[in-house]
């Protein structure tokens, strides 16, 4: 009979298929469990459920918490849409968001992934209220200015960056990590709800929310 347990800190599931992937934000590293859907289920981002033969290979693994309670950490939304641009930002707004930009930069370099997730700001609660306006008008202006910033880097770098600004606004906003298998990619954005912010639904919808933050 299937229970349902806990995974240790820092530990994400999703089943995709009949594969699960993992995500380990300590050692920042992705798994897949080829197959291993037909073993264990996740449920949500921070909980598993399998058999006790399944479980005890997963606690030997390090993969199951030594307490056995609720999952602690939130399960992502699917997106299902993406915040409508704001007006081409004015000269000052543009200006701020680069030197916020420039900073974010430099604050991003030799940051494990763990390090960044706490760095970037406070989480949003599933009760805070954002002001979109605010939130579009701010990621205008950082996709404006972002040609100019050196050393651009990928989507953790910017997710990061467009995060910790709006955070600095008063603006919490929801940090999504996504995968797709066969090929295995992985990507992340931020969303408001199911509202994707500064990225293309179209280009966030062929993968699968992992993790929250």
């Amino acid at each position: 009979m299937a229970r349902q347990v806990t995974l240790a800190a820092g530990l994400h599931m999703v089943g995709i298929r009949d594969d699960v992937v993992i995500l380990d934000v300590g050692a920042d590293r992705y798994s897949c469990l080829v197959g291993g859907g037909n073993q264990l289920t996740p449920v949500g981002s921070g909980a598993v459920s399998a058999d006790d033969d399944v479980l005890q290979e997963l606690q030997s693994a390090g993969l199951i918490a030594s307490d056995p309670g609720a999952p602690t950490c939130r399960s992502p939304v699917a997106p299902r849409g993406e915040l409508t641009a704001g007006e081409y930002p004015g000269r000052i707004k543009r200006l701020d968001t680069m030197v916020r930009t420039l900073a974010a930069t430099a604050a991003f370099r030799n940051q494990s992934l763990s390090q960044l997730i706490d760095d970037a700001g406070p989480r949003r609660s599933r009760s805070a209220r954002v002001d979109c306006r605010r939130v579009s008008a701010r990621a205008s202006a950082y996709r404006t200015v972002l040609p100019f910033i050196p050393f651009e880097g990928l989507c953790l770098q910017r997710a990061w960056q467009l995060r910790r600004i709006l955070a600095s606004d008063g603006q919490p906003v929801d940090w999504v990590f996504g995968v797709k298998t066969w090929p295995f990619f992985a990507h992340c954005w931020l969303q408001i709800d199911d509202l994707v912010i500064g990225d293309r639904f179209d280009r966030v919808r062929s993968f699968t929310p992992i993790a929250v933050f």
